[in-house]
């Protein structure tokens, strides 16, 4: 029996260990697609991230970036890796922590050696972590640099400091006020955190009711995390008053501020309709397959049933987190949601795990027909494992970089480039320029940024400013124009085209000095090209000439 419990104990960090070993075999070797470039220049600058900022895992992102002799992003990959081996080790004590706490026995089964009770919790701890660890979504945050590994991390941290609140004495403060620590933190890194709140909610109330005591109790839990959480949001107006390189928003007032840390400039995906909310709700299902194949379902299902039989109040915690993040994903109009769906990912898992427990510990039959299950389950999880390592291996992801860089290299010396590619172009450009020193000659403009958002003609002050000062009062004019625009919502459409168009204008005039390109997708974005000039094709690019 001790060699079981100290079975159990270790459980969780060999599995991590393992599940981190496998990841480095398909981890990017560097920046990959979307924001990869982009976060590997803000960490390795301690610039400030697209909305919402993430300033926590900026912070520690740069602190990574500090060990010398590796490539930053090499690095931040990485770190992804680490983090969500870390959600793996979380996951595995969490699924031991509450099978310990939901221990039942069977009439007749001998107290001298381990039970079927006692081989059940520790064959799901076993198959629900390795689930857990090579879900197709889990698996992929550790390839490569992104502000949902820490998300990872943090939420299944949370997960695990709930349940030892919940089971903890009702009058102790000590495990609510270290959750009000997490919870901040997991806040501080991204704000889909939100759809904890309902559980949490929940979960507290039923353990504590609605005294006086419950109540001081909740006071003392805000006071520690609204204060933590400004603390570390406060990094972003901080950092943008020392005028960063990469500056995204320039959060240096409240408005900014604001207008930042609640990503107003995605909120035109939220809520859309009913039509996108049951797209996104049905591709939700569809893509649990790749998770955990369809037996997940046929598995996670009596997990569910099976949790409202052990705890009630439990399971409905775990079921308002799973619907909450669901709901939540499901009104979000975007191409690339999965990792939006982090948290029901999760809720899935342990519902699996609670499954297998369910059936095991129901299986009366013999050890033969047991082991059998047992060997079904492993080639499950291992035609799980081998079919999601394909789809998530990164460790051959050059591309995004070597594009960049030999668009770069085919342009002459002191060249001006107009682009809309950002994840091809424009995003690894800034990681190549600004923390490898790569063709730093080169300015670059991001046009459809250029077009909507109020910060970039700070932007262009701060990184151009010889074209800044030639652009002189068109900068001036449009900056306004589209302040107005993004921040208030003012549209005068006449007015933004007319300024806009100055502006390009201002641009396309460098071509009396220095070279000018587009690049291709920008023949079809209607850019305003004054009369007279023709984009000629010059290898990655257009040259703009008379």
């Amino acid at each position: 029996m001790n060699r079981l419990f100290a079975t159990e104990k270790y459980l969780p960090a060999i599995l991590a260990m393992l599940a981190g070993l496998i990841y480095l075999l398909t981890l990017a070797p560097g920046i990959t697609h979307t924001d990869s470039g982009e976060l590997a220049t803000v960490a390795s600058t301690l610039g400030i991230a697209h909305p919402t900022g993430y300033p926590l895992w900026t912070m520690l992102g740069w602190l990574f970036t500090r060990i010398p002799g590796i490539p930053a992003a090499w690095l931040l990959n990485f770190m992804s890796l680490l983090f969500v081996a870390g959600s793996v080790y979380l996951f595995g004590r969490s699924l031991a922590y509450l099978f310990g706490q939901l221990r039942i026995k069977i009439k007749g089964e001998p107290k001298d050696k381990p039970s079927r009770v006692d081989l059940a919790r520790i064959f799901a701890i076993l198959i629900g972590t390795l689930f857990f660890a090579f879900g197709r979504t889990v698996w992929a945050q550790s390839t490569t640099l992104e502000v949902y590994s820490l998300h990872t991390f943090l939420l299944n941290l949370n997960l695990y400091l709930l349940l030892r609140a919940w089971f903890a004495p009702k009058d102790q403060d000590k495990p609510w006020l270290i959750f009000a620590i997490t919870f901040a933190l997991a806040f501080a890194n991204h704000l889909t955190t939100v759809v904890f709140l309902p559980g949490v909610a929940w979960l507290y109330f039923s353990k504590n009711g609605f005294d006086k005591t419950a109540f001081l109790r909740i006071a003392k839990m805000l006071g520690i995390f609204f204060p933590l959480l400004i603390l570390i949001y406060a990094y972003l107006p901080l950092r943008a008053a020392a005028e960063p390189s990469y500056n995204w928003g320039n959060p240096s007032n409240f408005d900014a501020l604001l207008h930042h840390i609640t990503g107003r400039q995605f909120q035109i995906w939220w809520f859309t309709g009913k039509e996108p909310f049951l797209e996104q709700f049905g591709n939700f299902f569809k893509r649990f397959s790749n998770e955990f194949g369809y037996i997940g379902i046929l598995i996670a299902l009596p997990g569910l049933i099976y949790s409202f039989q052990l705890r009630r109040p439990l399971a409905i915690f775990f079921l308002l987190l799973f619907l909450g993040n669901i709901f939540w994903t499901a009104n979000y109009s975007i191409k690339d949601p999965e990792p939006y769906y982090l948290l029901a990912l999760t809720i899935s898992t342990l519902w699996i795990a609670l499954g297998i427990r369910w059936i095991w510990i129901r299986l009366k039959a013999t050890r033969n027909l047991r082991y059998g299950l047992t060997g079904l389950a492993f080639a499950l999880l291992l035609l799980t494992l081998t079919l999601n390592y394909s789809a998530v291996n990164q460790r051959q992801t050059h591309q995004y970089e070597d594009y960049a860089r030999a668009a770069l290299s085919s342009l002459p010396p002191n060249s001006l480039v107009i682009s809309g590619h950002w994840d091809g172009f424009v995003s690894p450009s800034y990681y190549l320029q600004g923390v490898e020193k790569f063709r730093t000659d080169i300015d670059i403009f991001e046009y459809k940024i250029m077009r909507n958002r109020h910060w970039y003609p700070h932007f262009i002050r701060v990184n151009f400013p010889e074209v800044a000062a030639h652009l002189g009062p068109r900068l001036d004019q449009w900056e306004t124009s589209v302040q107005d625009f993004d921040l208030h919502g003012n549209v005068n459409p006449a007015l933004l085209g007319q300024r806009f168009q100055a502006l390009c204008f201002g641009l396309f005039e460098e071509m009396k000095n220095r070279p000018v390109y587009i690049s291709p997708e920008m023949l079809q974005d209607d850019i305003p090209v004054p009369p007279g000039l023709v984009p000629v094709p010059e290898r990655y690019f257009y040259r703009i000439l008379p």
